[in-house]
């Protein structure tokens, strides 16, 4: 989730996480069994930040595949629209471009930022 400042939103996993704990992390989850990756990330955005958003609002970025994962990555951009309810993790900021890779985040989390730090960032 990129702001109007363009900085990145992520969220602080808290210490009773079931992977990564106490670092910060992109938001995401499981794909349900007859969802879409679309249809995953809508739901899962109003899990963890309680926000509605329309598959038009969502950009595939990439796919991220490691040794025993794989998941869609989308870009949604916030135009001030968004009321954020943290429903997962201790906590959540936004973060300027130039701090992402300063910042502790789990291996995935850093790998992804890291590719859209190079990427165009014209979204």
């Amino acid at each position: 989730i990129k702001n109007n400042e363009g900085h990145i939103l992520l969220q602080h996993r808290d210490g009773n996480a079931p992977t990564n704990p106490n670092v910060w992390g992109l938001w995401g989850g499981e794909i349900d069994p007859g969802e879409t990756s679309v249809q995953a990330a809508i739901r899962e955005l109003k899990e963890e930040l309680d926000i509605t958003v329309e598959a038009s609002q969502l950009h595939f970025f990439k796919k991220q595949v490691d040794e025993n994962w794989e998941a869609d990555v989308f870009l949604l951009k916030d135009e001030g629209g968004f009321v954020y309810h943290l429903q997962e993790g201790d906590d959540l900021k936004f973060f300027a471009p130039e701090e992402l890779m300063d910042v502790k985040t789990d291996s995935r989390a850093h790998a992804i930022l890291e590719d859209y730090l190079k990427a165009s960032q014209s979204f």
